[in-house]
């Protein structure tokens, strides 16, 4: 089965620096910001994601670049166990581990 393009896009922003450390970083290798933002801009645009699953996604590979501040704005308002969950790892990797038990 022919993977989707929208798909490989998404893929692709989780590449460039690596695994990232159980640490608040920053890593060598992320995008910057501002490039990472408008790239996943365009990319939710185009998606067929709810809007909520859109966030989750943003959160995920902002959090993935060590954004850490930029991620948690955005899942600790996502009310469902996927926000939780993500919202969770960015406390554990801030470390905040009182934050991230509950």
């Amino acid at each position: 089965m022919p993977e989707n393009p929208g798909l490989r896009e998404f893929r692709n922003l989780l590449v460039p620096a690596g695994l990232p450390e159980l640490g608040p970083g920053p890593r060598d290798g992320v995008t910057p910001f501002e490039t990472l933002n408008q790239t996943l801009d365009e990319l939710l645009e185009q998606s067929s994601l709810p809007a909520v699953s859109r966030e989750v996604v943003r959160g995920l590979i902002l959090l993935w670049h060590d954004y850490l501040d930029e991620a948690h704005l955005i899942v600790q308002g996502i009310e469902n166990a996927d926000g939780s969950f993500i919202h969770g790892i960015m406390h554990r990797r801030e470390p905040d581990y009182g934050n991230a038990a509950y």
